[in-house]
């Protein structure tokens, strides 16, 4: 068997080795809420949050979580052995199997709201500006769930938090990335029988 597929209480994980594509996969449930003075959510405003959400999720985590296979590893039979292709998914739910419970503040036009993210209760607090790597990289920084400038590397994850890292629905400072990134380490580790991979976040 080359398919596999872990749930955990944070993303699941898919991973075809005859592919050689891995996937993680987010499911968020909205709470659509308003700044006192803001116009209540219409349906096209939340479907264009969740879609730039999307998109931003995509531009700044697809493609650049690097896996490789770590020397010594036990490949399964008929694996074709290839640069591992990755993507991140955030799917909109409204059932009770949402990984993440999300709560979206609509703000007033060029103000913020302090972002929170609380990750053993799996929910996190943004503001509508939040979808925007505009705001994020060049008015929003400082505030809410934000990067850190600055480097980090432990247990063979690393990456750079630079001004062309702006995924601020990611993390609150750089606290999110890590114990993400940590976790799918340790997840993906657990996977495959044999086999050890090596994680690293690039540009």
């Amino acid at each position: 068997m080359l398919r596999y597929k872990k749930d955990t209480p944070y993303f699941s994980i898919l991973f075809d080795l005859e592919k050689n594509d891995f996937k993680v996969v987010q499911r968020w449930r909205y709470n659509w809420n308003n700044v006192p003075g803001t116009s209540r959510w219409t349906y096209t405003e939340t479907k264009d949050f969740h879609r730039k959400v999307e998109r931003l999720i995509r531009s700044v985590w697809g493609s650049k979580l690097l896996i490789k296979v770590i020397p010594g590893s036990t490949l399964p039979i008929n694996y074709p052995a290839a640069p591992i292709k990755t993507s991140f998914e955030v799917n909109w739910v409204m059932d009770n199997s949402a990984h993440w419970t999300a709560a979206i503040h609509k703000t007033h036009p060029n103000t913020y709201q302090k972002g929170d993210i609380r990750w053993d209760a799996r929910k996190l607090s943004l503001d509508s500006p939040d979808q925007s790597p505009i705001n994020h990289k060049f008015v929003h920084t400082g505030n809410g769930v934000l990067y850190t400038p600055g480097t980090y590397l432990e247990q063979g994850v690393s990456w750079e938090n630079t001004l062309n890292d702006f995924p601020g629905i990611m993390n609150t400072g750089t606290e999110l990335k890590r114990r993400h990134l940590d976790f799918i380490r340790q997840t993906i580790n657990g996977l495959v029988p044999g086999m050890k991979f090596e994680l690293t976040y690039g540009k």
